[in-house]
Formats: C-alpha cells, structure tokens, sequence
C-alpha cells in the first residue's frame, strides 16, 4: 500500500485526496452512464402515465406506483420479490465483475465523479493547483474560490434532496411550494447530509461505512474480473529512460494510476477493500503505456488468469446459483402478477347490531364495504352483489371511484323470514367492474335459534 496515498488518520488529520481526471474508455463508458442515471433519477418523478406518476413511492397512503400500476400495502410480496431478485443480480454482477456497481452505478460514485470533482476542477483548477490552494494561507483567491465551489455544493445538495424527496410526494406540490411541512423538513434534513457527504464525507463513505465493500470479498471469487496490475511485467519498477539491456519491469513509476484514484490507493499494492473498480486507472496506465508502445499494466483480470490459465470460466457454481435464484424469483413474480386483482376491498359489519328485523318481518344485515381501485387510467364504476343467499334482496349503488383511490359504501342484504335461515350462514361480496372481479367473505346474521341453525 502506498503509505501516501491512503486517506487515514493516522496522524489525526484528514488526507485529502486530489483525483486528477483520466480520460479513455472506460471514462467514456462512465460518463455516458452517468448521464443516463441522473436522468432517470431528475426526470423519472415528473412523468405521468396512464394518469399516476411512473415510479413513485407513496408513503402517506402507504401505496406505490410502478410502470402504470398502482401497489399497496397487500401487495408487499412483490416488493419483497424485487428486492431479492435485485440483491442476487447484484451477487452475480459481483461474481463475474467485481464492484462494477461501485465503480458506475453507486450513486454516490456518480455524483462524486459526476458532479464534485468535475466542479472543483472548474473552479480550483488541475490537481497540482488544487494542492496548492489548500496550502495557501486564507487569501481572497482562496476565499473567493472556496465560497464559490461551497455555495455551489450546498446549491446541488438542495436540488439532489428536493429530487429525492420528488420520488415519494407530489412532484408539482413539492416544487411549487405547495408540499408539507414533513416534506420540506425531509428536504432540509437531506440537505445537510448530502452537503456533508460532498464538501467533508466524500471517499469516507465508501472506506468505511458502505456494507458492500466488506461483503464484496466473499461475493467474489478467482474466476472473478477485478482491476489488477501485471506484476510480472510491471516489477521491479524503474523510473526514467530505460537504457539498453536493463532488467526493469515494464512500470516506470509515474504514478498516474495513483493521482486519478478517487479512493486514495496504490492498485500496485495489489487486491484492497477500498478500490472501487472506477478504472480510471486502467485508462491512466493505458494513455501511458500506450505512448511507450506496450500493453497496459492495469486492466480488468482474474486470480486465475493471472496465474496463467488461457480460458476464463463464466459459467460455474455461484453464477449458476445466483442465475437460477433470479430466474425463480422473476418466474414467481411474473405467476403471481398475473393473479394480481387491481380492485381490493374489505367488508365489516355495519357497528351497533348484527341484524335488524324489518316491519315486513324481512331479517337485514347492513355492510360497510371498501372499494380500492388500483386500475390506472378513467374512473372505474363499481357494483356490489352478494352470493350465497338465494332470493336475497340485495340493496347497493354503483360507485364510480377515479383511478389510486377509495371509497366506502353501504351494502344492504335482506332474507324473508321463511328462507329457512341459519344462525350464521357464510356468504360471498362480490366487486365487479369492467376490468376486474374479486370475492369477499363474510357472514350473514339471522334471528334463528341455534337448534334450527344446526
């Protein structure tokens, strides 16, 4: 490891890291990646489809919309499929790539890289400058530059938490001023952490809170693509012009690999938890190497392959198991969704009697029913029914309920007095509409003595 590279504390002082910008390949690869992440992430809560919102989590109706359909709280399996489905594609990803999510989807990655460093090289200037102006005592350059970058920081703290935030409210409310106070509250709170991660926390986070990076060693294995650096060809190291006959490895020292590390390592030093496969070293090494007419040193390689085999084995164990886990788990959710009922509902008994015997003699049992629609699109018009009590006088309106909403109507169900009735009979409430049709069971109250109930 080397010793100057690596953001400790062993001296009581924050090392600040200076990442000097790589351009290449996989910067390109990168960069396009980005962009299309903060898109989705900017955009994604301000589109509408089939009149909901296109992703959405509502946590105050405790619903979520997602690609046109409406979910609620019965609806948690598939949140629950989803997540496991996402955490083994993560598994796998890891299993034959290594972190290549730290490296270009995290976003904590995408903004650092994205957004954090692109800026304070606009304002600060190249790596060397940006040393050099926090070596510099507090004069109106540095002020001036420092206030600048730090208003700008707290400017896109403001702007990535009233988006986050976008993701779970009324988009329109929430920017135009028209949100709760809880919702604004979040935004301030979120605020002060991104401001913290991006003006002090930044490489921290990754170094020392993120769960992943611990777990990831186990997740990967020696068929697993890694950065690496050629030690065979690069050691022992030598830098300058190499002379005729010199025994130096390929290496020639000039750290470049080093300064374009946001992490603060030395990918020399072999395999670290820190190193979260951005590649921008392999694009340094390559530029280099590239001039001296060689191969790059850094590049995306396997325990096994370094070794000296000649094939690479995608196909083994934890990629078969992980694939199969996310084939089950898609399999299930695809079964389950195609029995999934966009109309719930429930039925309770209307409180203070369980019947009522009319002055026509004529025993009523009066319901409370909910009706959630989860159709997207028009509103929908409902109509109850009762099966299970033949001859019943079934008393109920049609509801016609707008789209992510409810309503609770009076159902009246009335037997003659000679239908034979039961103390208790079980009975079914049906809710029908165009688009859908579910069952609800409930009970049937008489006057009936238990003896002629059976």
């Amino acid at each position: 490891m080397s010793k100057n590279a690596r953001p400790e504390f062993a001296d009581g002082k924050r090392r600040w890291i200076y990442p000097m910008q790589a351009k290449g390949r996989f910067d390109r690869i990168r960069r396009w990646g980005f962009i299309l992440l903060q898109a989705w992430m900017f955009i994604t809560p301000w589109i509408s489809w089939r009149g909901v919102p296109l992703i959405q989590v509502d946590l105050a109706e405790r619903r979520m919309f997602v690609f046109g359909g409406i979910y609620t709280a019965q609806d948690t399996i598939f949140l629950v499929l989803a997540l496991l489905a996402s955490a083994f594609a993560l598994f796998l990803m890891t299993a034959l790539w290594g972190r290549v999510w730290c490296g270009y989807m995290c976003p904590q990655t995408v903004f650092l890289d994205g957004w954090i460093h692109t800026i304070e090289r606009k304002i600060e200037g190249s790596r060397g400058k940006r040393m050099a102006l926090d070596r510099k005592p507090w004069t109106p350059e540095w002020i001036r530059k420092k206030a600048l970058k730090h208003t700008i920081f707290v400017i896109l703290a403001v702007l990535v938490s009233m988006t986050t935030v976008s993701w779970f409210a009324d988009t329109q409310a929430l920017w135009t001023g028209s949100g709760t106070l809880p919702q604004y509250l979040s935004v301030g709170f979120l605020s002060i952490v991104f401001y913290f991660d991006f003006a002090w926390f930044r490489e921290q986070f990754c170094n020392y809170l993120c769960p992943y990076a611990r777990f990831q060693g186990a997740l990967s294995g020696p068929h697993s693509y890694t950065v690496t650096y050629d030690v065979m060809r690069g050691e022992p190291r030598k830098k300058g012009k190499r002379k005729p006959g010199m025994t130096a490895g390929a290496c020639i020292d000039c750290n470049k690999c080093v300064s374009v590390c946001p992490a603060g390592i030395d990918i020399r030093d072999g395999f670290q938890l820190e190193c979260i496969a951005c590649t921008r070293c392999i694009d340094a090494c390559t530029g280099v190497m590239t001039k001296l007419k060689q191969p790059t040193l850094v590049r995306y390689s396997t325990v096994e392959l370094d070794k000296g085999a000649t094939t690479h084995r995608w196909v083994r164990f934890r990629t078969v198991l992980y694939s199969g886990l996310i084939a089950a788990l898609g399999l299930v959710f695809v079964g389950m969704l195609s029995q999934r009922h966009e109309t719930q509902g429930t039925v309770n008994r209307m409180p203070g009697a369980l019947f009522t015997v009319d002055d026509d003699g004529w025993v009523r049992n009066t319901y409370m029913v909910k009706v959630v629609n989860n159709h997207p699109g028009e509103p929908a018009t409902f109509e109850l029914g009762v099966e299970g009590l033949p001859n019943a006088e079934v008393i109920s309106q049609p509801v016609e309920i707008p789209a992510a909403e409810a309503r609770t109507v009076p159902l009246i169900v009335r037997v003659a007095p000679d239908a034979n009735l039961q103390r208790t009979m079980p009975v079914t409430v049906t809710i029908a509409a165009e688009h859908d049709h579910i069952d609800l069971e409930a009970t049937f109250k008489s006057n009936a003595s238990e003896s002629s109930g059976g």
